[in-house]
């Protein structure tokens, strides 16, 4: 987050609630530093695999973990891996949660530790305005996204982007 900070960016961090009952300061410093917090689900479960009842569950256990650090629910969901269904679209509906997709072109895949060169390259060469990046802070090594964060603040940022919370962005758009 220091990285985001020093380059006046904000960013909208989509937690695990699992993970926000193990480490709530994490969160506490987020929301501290102006970024938003969306749901991940609690467990990283594939929604698209399970029932409604399952899905609500799990949701809303996200939901309340969020809410009991930051003091307030989220409002936008990124579904672990991409998927949903109409299941899932109504669930999150229900708990009136947005469900948010990534730009498809700037998945960096840095979960998958390609090189801090790559993860550069799948943001900057591809990148258009109003464009949501994928990143991941959790999972194993982050070192290369890391790495790779500042370089491609500092070249978008030249390049006149602003980088703005999902909320943010939806709302200039729907100003435009």
């Amino acid at each position: 987050m220091r990285i985001l900070v020093q380059h006046h960016a904000l960013a909208t961090f989509f937690v695990i609630g699992q993970q926000v009952l193990r480490d709530p300061d994490i969160i506490r410093q987020e929301v501290k530093d102006h970024m938003e917090i969306g749901n991940h689900t609690f467990s990283h479960m594939n929604l698209a695999k399970h029932s409604y009842a399952q899905i609500v569950s799990d949701l809303s256990q996200a939901n309340q973990a969020i809410k009991d650090v930051t003091g307030h629910p989220p409002t936008l969901l990124r579904t672990p891996y991409g998927t949903y269904n109409p299941t899932v679209l109504r669930a999150a509906q229900e708990l009136h949660l947005r469900v948010i997709m990534w730009s498809w072109t700037e998945d960096t895949r840095d979960w998958a530790n390609p090189g801090v060169e790559a993860i550069v390259s799948r943001v900057v060469s591809h990148i258009q305005p109003g464009d949501i990046v994928l990143f991941h802070d959790g999972g194993s090594d982050r070192s290369q996204t890391i790495a790779a964060l500042p370089i491609i603040l500092k070249d978008l940022a030249l390049r006149g982007y602003r980088f703005v919370t999902v909320s943010q962005l939806l709302t200039q758009a729907q100003m435009h």
